[in-house]
């Protein structure tokens, strides 16, 4: 019999929330929100990716960040296109806004879009990758679409 742990896959230091795993190219990708050991909120880091080997669903690895707060425009990120109204002030460095219960999607071009939203807002944001988002090397971010025009 095994026992049981607070997180039968993770690291007992590692808080990811809202999980959502996807096979791509024969890994599981695993994508959630980020939790602070100690935090004063819930969801205060940037996204992380971890990953398994399909095959070996016990050997996971930390892929690093794949999107930070910094790079969403209602957090101060630059932004060409109109920013939609929210019923909050817009986030800054000092106080951004939070990053939630993300989700990932490979589209029919081939590509990988990142469905998420911010705290205390009333958009669904979307940013895009053309490759597996962090497949190992921890330097490829999403990068945040414009009126969807760069998503395209």
């Amino acid at each position: 019999m095994k026992a049981l742990g607070l997180n039968p896959y993770l690291p007992s230091w590692e808080f990811v929330p809202d999980g959502e795993p996807h096979v791509f190219d024969g890994r599981v990708y695993l994508y959630g929100s980020h939790d602070s050991r100690n935090g004063v909120s819930f969801c205060e880091g940037d996204y992380v990716v971890w990953s398994a080997p399909v095959d070996d669903p016990g050997n996971w690895r930390c892929e690093g960040v794949s999107y930070r707060k910094d790079q969403d425009p209602l957090n101060g990120a630059p932004y060409e296109g109109e920013l939609p109204v929210i019923d909050m002030p817009s986030g800054t460095p000092e106080n951004p806004h939070l990053l939630y219960a993300p989700d990932v999607a490979k589209g029919p071009d081939g590509r990988y879009y990142l469905y998420y939203s911010l705290d205390f807002t009333n958009v669904i944001s979307v940013a895009v990758s053309d490759e597996i988002p962090l497949s190992g090397n921890g330097k490829r971010y999403f990068s945040r679409c414009n009126d969807g025009a760069a998503c395209r």
